[in-house]
């Protein structure tokens, strides 16, 4: 997990005076309107049924929020989520719970962001999209009317590159994060 500080560099430049704990509270929320937009963090988890198999409770981690089921996992089969299937609650992991072999025999693929009180995000939002979330955060810091800092002009053209970061990562989930073209050559049948 990293820091949102470790974010504060990529952001404190373009808004002169603004105070460290306004510019870390931006960073997670466009960390957290990042991850809810482009479903980029996503986790197998365990999960637990009850009431019939028409209520989940699904496990997540610590310090993250569910967004969405994305599909079940049965016996290695991905299902998809049942239209009357409710998520009823989030349930946290004790420690060592994750490693019993009992867990293992429902899983689902989840989508999650950050807490609303987190103080840190996985490292891989850093790695791979530090740039985005800095402009996401910009945008928010330099359109705050009130502040020294206040920049309409430099907010939009922050705002339309995060959206930009966020469109480009959601073709990348459509397209299964594939390298190479998903079209298909006609080929003649003989």
């Amino acid at each position: 997990m990293i820091n949102y500080e470790d974010f504060l560099p990529l952001v404190l430049a373009e808004v002169p005076g603004c105070p460290d704990i306004t510019a870390t509270s931006r960073i997670r929320n466009a960390v957290r309107d990042f991850c809810e937009k482009t479903w980029v963090w996503q986790e197998v988890v365990p999960y637990e049924t009850e009431q019939g198999e028409r209520e989940i409770f699904v496990y997540i981690p610590r310090d993250s929020r569910l967004v969405a089921v994305r599909y079940l996992i049965k016996e290695g089969q991905s299902i998809a989520v049942p239209d009357e299937l409710f998520i009823r609650a989030q349930r946290y992991p004790v420690e060592g719970e994750w490693e019993q072999e009992e867990s293992k025999e429902k899983e689902a693929r989840v989508i999650l962001k950050p807490h609303e009180d987190s103080t840190s995000c996985p490292d891989f939002l850093y790695n791979d999209h530090s740039e985005a979330i800095a402009y996401g955060a910009k945008a928010k810091l330099m359109s705050m009317s009130t502040m020294p800092w206040y920049n309409p002009q430099l907010a939009m053209l922050n705002i339309q590159l995060f959206n930009k970061d966020i469109a480009q990562e959601k073709i990348k989930l459509v397209k299964g994060y594939a390298q190479k073209s998903l079209k298909v050559q006609m080929r003649r049948f003989v």
